[in-house]
């Protein structure tokens, strides 16, 4: 990982890469207001020194939201859903592990993925 991006960042920019055109990534500390194409919001839980490491070395733990209008149908949030996990396996340094349906802040259908990745601490020469 590099100082100038966070492992969010990092995340979300390899995720765009590797999705479909016409898909909107967010890595902001927000809920979206409207959603009018297919939507991922990535937040970090958690982050934790790797016990067996250098310093520097992290286990990082994010949410990928995969969300769709209310009105969408349930087929389409399981294509969407199918779609990132299987981006997120192209990803090397990532690997996804439950995908659950929930909703987004009570408003927003969608898959909450749990996905880790194992980042180092990049220092300044």
């Amino acid at each position: 990982m590099t100082q100038t991006q966070t492992a969010r960042q990092q995340l979300a920019a390899a995720l765009r890469a590797e999705l479909p055109d016409g898909w909107s990534v967010l890595d902001l500390d927000k809920v979206p207001d409207v959603i009018t194409r297919p939507t991922v919001v990535i937040y970090r839980q958690s982050y934790a020194p790797l016990p067996a490491a250098p310093v520097g070395h992290y286990e990082q733990t994010f949410a990928v939201w995969v969300l769709v209008a209310p009105d969408a149908k349930d087929s389409l949030l399981d294509d969407h859903a199918d779609t990132v996990t299987g981006a997120l396996e192209d990803i090397d340094w990532t690997v996804w592990t439950t995908a659950s349906r929930d909703a987004l802040a009570g408003t927003w259908p969608g898959f909450n993925i749990t996905v880790t990745a194992q980042t180092k601490k990049e220092y300044d020469a």
